[in-house]
């Protein structure tokens, strides 16, 4: 992203990228795209997570306070990485990790917080929750859900605190 574009006073507080590439920020020692500079919450899509590439875009957010992570697979999200992540970044006060349910139909809720034990993401930090949402590529997902969490209507934050008021963590 061209740093130069957003030279506004206005910045967005609540971002959410979809298909976060951090790496091209790494190899190339760029800074933080400017529309980020200010986000208090910031809410990333990945096909793959690269916690050294992301680190180093956080590094350069000191504003974010509430991170999302979401991965269309746990199998992307390894939560040794995730642990050494959250002790190096102290200013997050919330790390969500918003996964797709492998099961899910129409007449499941669109949101589904684990309701045993803490997950191994959550035992890493207690500032992280782990929620499962509605896989939306499948047919019959609610498209309604989607585009609330897209545009910021409904949030994955309101399911985070209320995973970590679960845990006993707020």
């Amino acid at each position: 992203m061209d740093n130069t574009f957003w030279s506004g006073d206005v910045y967005p507080s609540h971002v959410t990228v979809f298909d976060a590439e951090c790496r091209a920020l790494q190899i190339h020692k760029l800074p933080a795209p400017s529309i980020l500079t200010r986000c208090t919450h910031l809410a990333l899509e990945f096909a793959w997570i690269d916690f050294p590439s992301f680190s180093y875009l956080i590094e350069r957010l000191p504003s974010v306070t509430h991170l999302g992570i979401y991965s269309t697979s746990l199998q992307f999200v390894d939560a040794d990485q995730l642990g050494g992540f959250c002790k190096r970044h102290s200013s997050p006060r919330m790390v969500v990790i918003a996964a797709s349910r492998t099961r899910w139909n129409a007449q499941d809720e669109d949101v589904e917080l684990p309701k045993d034990k803490p997950s191994k993401f959550e035992a890493v930090d207690k500032r992280v929750a782990f929620i499962k949402l509605a896989d939306h590529m499948k047919k019959g997902a609610s498209r309604e859900c989607w585009e609330a969490n897209a545009r910021g209507r409904r949030g994955i934050w309101e399911y985070g605190r209320a995973r970590l008021e679960q845990l006993g963590r707020t």
